[in-house]
């Protein structure tokens, strides 16, 4: 979708640095999907079904949502938009989203040869790719939190009375005395700040923090709690995602996806250092890069259309309801039906739906009856998917 940029409102968006270089980064685009966002928004349903897939160097967005209002006119003032702040909340992580993307498109800048997002994933190589997932994660959350949002007011930037924070971490800059207690070293705004993190992420071990800091600081132990917890998900869901599309599907997922990564190689241990540079780059000197087209369709990570149905990663709004109904057979319920339900519900207009319908959610879930949840929403107004959609969409989270 085309964006015109004119003179911008003190109320916009726009005045965020990193929502402008977003918005104005021809490297990539924003598809609306055709989900409805409102079922997420009055907590009808608990999960975003927006979706993510930095190999497509896209940020999908929902056809009915606060941001795709916004995109219309990015310039104007964002307050009328920003109900619960769920306007800034979507646009930030969009800006997170770009961020992967960036991360990608610089790894593969830095290391063409590794093959990143177009090798074919295997057993032999997929602990690689893990770790450079886990790296475009790192920089994700270093450059828009620790980098950008935990140093500033985002009233002072763009006046909306909003109450949004960091998104992914509880650590403000302001706060950084007390931190300082178990580490008088203790520096985020720094271009060294991203390779702890990008470590912890790996291997989940922060220096200098040890047990008895973390009893004396409810702040220190609120923060690293979250990261540890946060870096094992992270490696969980990245191995989840990988797997997924490796080739032929031949990848267990089990316990062990949340375990350690061995990041003891040079070619790693380079890479986290370079890639932060770029990172510092463009989050503290404002430098929009331009990266070669290492990934480009056809060559790019896919799932195998015979592979397993997994619908934390399956987009369901590729499949009309006959092949809804033959795939969701094959589903293991019990790991990822949540996610078949939510992206279910999501594909129907909130606004024209029967307000009682939401009531019965709780039966539906409960007996996990394609059927019967097909019966509930027959009649109701289903929105159309977008003929620029994958069938490859990262929805977990």
């Amino acid at each position: 979708m085309a964006i015109t940029l004119m003179k911008i409102h003190s109320e916009s968006l726009m005045n965020i640095p990193l929502v402008r270089q977003m918005l104005t980064d021809t490297q990539v685009r924003f598809v609306q999907r055709g989900i409805d966002k409102a079922w997420f928004y009055t907590e009808k349903l608990p999960t975003s079904v927006s979706g993510f897939n930095p190999l497509q160097k896209t940020i999908y967005i929902g056809e009915k949502s606060e941001i795709s209002a916004w995109l219309t006119r990015p310039e104007q003032s964002a307050r009328a938009l920003n109900e619960e702040d769920n306007l800034i909340k979507e646009v930030l992580f969009a800006v997170h989203d770009y961020l992967h993307i960036f991360g990608y498109l610089a790894i593969c800048e830095l290391m063409p040869n590794l093959g990143f997002g177009t090798r074919p994933v295997t057993e032999k190589n997929i602990e690689d790719f893990v770790f450079c997932h886990l790296l475009t994660e790192a920089v994700a959350t270093v450059g828009l939190d620790y980098w950008y949002l935990s140093q500033v007011d985002l009233n002072e930037v763009a006046d909306l009375g909003s109450a949004q924070g960091p998104l992914t971490t509880s650590y403000r800059e302001k706060n950084r005395e007390e931190f300082r207690r178990a580490d008088p070293n203790f520096t985020v705004q720094d271009p060294r700040w991203f390779s702890k993190i990008a470590r912890f992420y790996c291997d989940g071990v922060f220096k200098h923090f040890d047990l008895q800091d973390l009893q004396r600081s409810p702040m220190t132990l609120h923060w690293l709690k979250h990261e540890l917890a946060y870096g094992e998900k992270q490696r969980q869901y990245c191995r989840n995602w990988l797997a997924f599309l490796s080739a032929k599907q031949t990848i267990t997922d089990t316990a062990s996806f949340r375990a350690p990564l061995n990041i003891k190689a040079k070619w790693k241990r380079d890479l986290i250092e370079d890639v932060g540079v770029l990172l510092w780059e463009k989050v503290k000197e404002g430098k929009q890069h331009r990266f070669k087209n290492h990934l480009t369709k056809g060559e790019i990570w896919q799932s195998s259309p015979m592979g397993k149905t997994d619908f934390r990663f399956l987009n369901l709004n590729l499949l009309d309801e006959r092949a809804c109904r033959k795939i969701y057979a094959q589903a293991n319920l019990d790991l990822n039906f949540k996610f078949f339900f939510h992206q279910y519900v999501s594909q129907y207009d909130h606004k024209a739906c029967d307000p009682q319908i939401w009531k019965l959610f709780g039966p539906l879930i409960e007996r996990k009856d394609m059927a019967l949840i097909a019966s509930v929403f027959r009649g109701q107004k289903r929105l159309k998917p977008s003929p620029q959609e994958p069938r490859d969409l990262f929805i977990l989270n």
